[in-house]
């Protein structure tokens, strides 16, 4: 891996409900009405690096209707930890960017977990990029690296694959 490519921020789109969801199937913890602790597959917390942005979408929710089906905003990746279970690792985050309301897009990503990087699927690309223009319309003040994350990467060997955690 080339030392820009370690360094340059990657673009993620998460599902993310709270612990206490009845539809939870993950203990994630939430303050202030964002996710600060995440538990993910390992495979896709081993390609997360610190710095990356999430855009964090709120799935259906009966617990909480008024940011159901709606992005609540953009998540800094600031820690990941090993968890109990070694299939699964603790993604640790940050506040970035909170939209006040929640955002509807008017369309979800289809997975949990999955990059929007360019060369991925360009539908989760084409949504994360509408997520940050409105963050950035509100705001929000994306970094350098985040700015750099949208020019086009080499393809990651083996062709491009969508991940679900």
């Amino acid at each position: 891996m080339r030392q820009e490519d370690a360094r340059r921020h990657s673009r993620w789109l998460m599902r993310v409900l709270e612990w206490n969801d009845p539809r939870a199937r993950y203990p994630n913890i939430w303050h202030e009405g964002m996710p600060r602790h995440v538990l993910a597959f390992a495979s896709v917390a081993s390609r997360l690096r610190l710095g990356d942005l999430i855009g964090v979408y709120h799935p259906a929710s009966q617990t909480h209707p008024q940011r159901a089906d709606r992005f609540i905003g953009l998540v800094r990746v600031v820690g990941l930890r090993r968890a109990d279970d070694p299939a699964y690792a603790w993604v640790d985050l940050e506040s970035a960017h909170r939209f006040d309301p929640p955002l509807d897009l008017g369309e979800a990503p289809r997975r949990v977990f999955l990059c929007c990087d360019p060369g991925w699927p360009q539908r989760e690309v084409r949504l994360f990029e509408r997520l940050l223009q409105a963050a950035v319309s509100a705001g929000f003040i994306p970094q350098p690296e985040d700015v750099a994350a949208a020019a086009p990467a080499e393809p990651a060997a083996g062709g491009v694959r969508e991940t679900e955690a």
